[in-house]
């Protein structure tokens, strides 16, 4: 063989820091890739917990109005039903009124 000829045979030598320099750049890119892939995903988890954060603050916010509705509705409640006792004892008094003499209609009272 000639002197040009062997200088351009790949020696075992030649192979290893090929390989190893191909190991090494798949490995950076590898390393690279995970990296973006984390923060991607970092950010993204960030963005959904604020998102969440918002969605819990509205909800504290329409649980403390429904509470205020319910005590509402438990007042409003409570006048018809007082509203309703006293309407019978209207009428009962009217009743007792009638029996004593007492000429009075209802129309008189709830007027």
């Amino acid at each position: 063989m000639s002197s040009m000829d062997q200088s351009n045979l790949v020696t075992k030598q030649d192979l290893q820091e090929g390989f190893r320099m191909f190991g090494d750049n798949i490995r950076k890119e590898i390393r690279d890739a995970t990296s973006d892939v984390i923060s991607h995903f970092n950010k993204s988890q960030t963005l959904q917990n604020e998102r969440m954060d918002r969605m819990d603050q509205r909800f504290d916010r329409i649980d403390a109005r429904l509470e205020d509705v319910a005590q509402d509705v438990s007042k409003i409640k409570l006048a018809v039903l007082d509203l309703m006792a006293t309407d019978r004892h209207l009428h009962n008094l009217v009743k007792a009124l009638k029996n004593q003499g007492i000429h009075i209609t209802e129309a008189e009272v709830f007027a």
